[in-house]
């Protein structure tokens, strides 16, 4: 019997349609039992064989959320999320996935910090949350 889950290939052109209509989203699992809404960050999707409860038949993508979701409202600071939109050359307000607020520039799809020092450094790709003007 075929696998009733959806393929990596399927959950691409998915999440590229909802992108296309949306705009960049943040991902989360709600969990309504617990009250929480979890984040997904790029470390908590890996592929997975075998739960401690259970073994698989086929390797899965896996998500496992260990973070409360936090996000601060465009609204209240300026921030966007959609990372295309920064001036491309100009320096930014960015807010990085570790190490918090710093100075960036962003040059076509790819994303340099400053860190405090004349130099930027290129930021690991998804390295960049968040950016809003200086």
């Amino acid at each position: 019997m075929p696998s009733n889950a959806m393929k990596i290939s399927q959950l691409i052109v998915t999440l590229q349609g909802i992108m296309d209509k949306q705009g960049d989203l943040d991902v989360v699992v709600p969990n309504q039992a617990a009250d929480r809404v979890l984040a997904v960050q790029h470390a908590t999707v890996v592929p997975q064989a075998s739960y401690p409860w259970r073994n698989l038949i086929r390797p899965v993508l896996s998500f496992e959320p260990t973070d409360d979701y936090q996000a601060t409202p465009e609204e209240s600071g300026g921030w966007s999320y959609d990372l295309g939109t920064a001036p491309d050359g100009v320096r930014v307000r960015i807010m990085k996935r570790r190490g918090g607020e710093d100075e960036g520039v962003r040059s076509g799809d790819k994303w340099a910090a400053y860190e405090g020092g004349e130099r930027a450094w290129e930021v690991a790709p998804g390295g960049v949350l968040a950016w809003r003007p200086l």
